[in-house]
């Protein structure tokens, strides 16, 4: 099957006094349409690094980025990406913020129905009524629930998350992941997260891309996540699978051997 998202020989250098020792080095990955995908792997290692590149943030010192087979060349609204902080312009309501970014996707639609579109996600994601609400009368969560909103507004044919509930409680964490896969249930995106954490892989993802330690870093092994869609936390969890991938998972992190069969090479 052809790649949505292809990342070849992907590689960053930065500038340094002395001959620079790429952070990320030969990276390979591909999303087919509609996967989920999460990038894990030990702070430093380059994820966000590959994420920003991915974005049109920042430039490979080799290799590229292709969406449906066209090269990435600076940032594009082919591509929603969510952040560890939302960004939200604070004068601004919630419907507003959403609707700031469907306004410069979508110009030709009527105010109606760019409305119509900014209010279905903030109501995908629990905000039905906050819409008049702004950034200073929300909780954290509820933030990183418009920029959620924002992001799947403007219809992108590829999402990408850099770790957006990192900085969350657990309880939230637990109830925007949640909030995130009934939202992809309905609106399938190819997406791309970047996180460190296991537990969050294990439930949105397809497949957990797992780095290498840097410099150098790249993706060492893929493990296929086989839990059926849609997802409930406590299904998953109750899967007789569940606890056999997370320690297989921690145990490639750890930088041992993990059995063939549970992993392969990234395509």
């Amino acid at each position: 099957m052809t790649a949505h998202l292809e990342i070849s020989r992907l590689s960053k250098r930065y500038a340094s006094a002395g001959p620079a020792e790429p952070v990320v080095h030969g990276f390979d990955l591909s999303l087919l349409r509609g996967e989920f995908v999460s990038l894990i792997g030990h702070s430093g290692c380059g994820k966000s690094t590959v994420l920003s590149i991915v974005a049109g943030l920042s430039e490979p010192s080799e290799g590229g980025v292709l969406i449906e087979g066209r090269e990435v060349r600076g940032p594009g609204t082919d591509r929603g990406v969510v952040f560890q902080a939302p960004c939200l312009l604070p004068w601004l309501t919630a419907l507003d913020n959403v609707l700031l970014g469907i306004e410069q996707v979508f110009p030709r639609l009527a105010r109606r129905e760019r409305r119509q579109v900014a209010i279905r996600y903030l109501e995908l994601v629990g905000l039905g009524d906050a819409l008049r609400k702004r950034p200073g009368e929300l909780s954290q969560g509820m933030r990183q629930r418009v920029g959620i909103a924002r992001a799947f507004g403007i219809n992108p044919k590829v999402l990408l998350l850099d770790e957006p509930f990192g900085a969350l409680d657990s309880l939230t964490r637990y109830e925007l992941q949640q909030a995130l896969v009934d939202v992809l249930s309905r609106d399938r995106k190819t997406a791309l997260l970047v996180t460190h954490d296991v537990d969050e892989a294990l439930f949105l993802s397809d497949r957990i891309a797992i780095m290498t330690r840097g410099p150098r870093a790249h993706v060492g092994a893929v493990l296929q996540v086989p839990f059926p869609r849609p997802r409930e936390r406590a299904a998953v969890i109750e899967h007789p699978d569940y606890y056999r991938l997370r320690e297989r998972l921690l145990i490639t992190l750890e930088g041992e051997a993990a059995e063939p069969s549970a992993m392969a090479a990234a395509s």
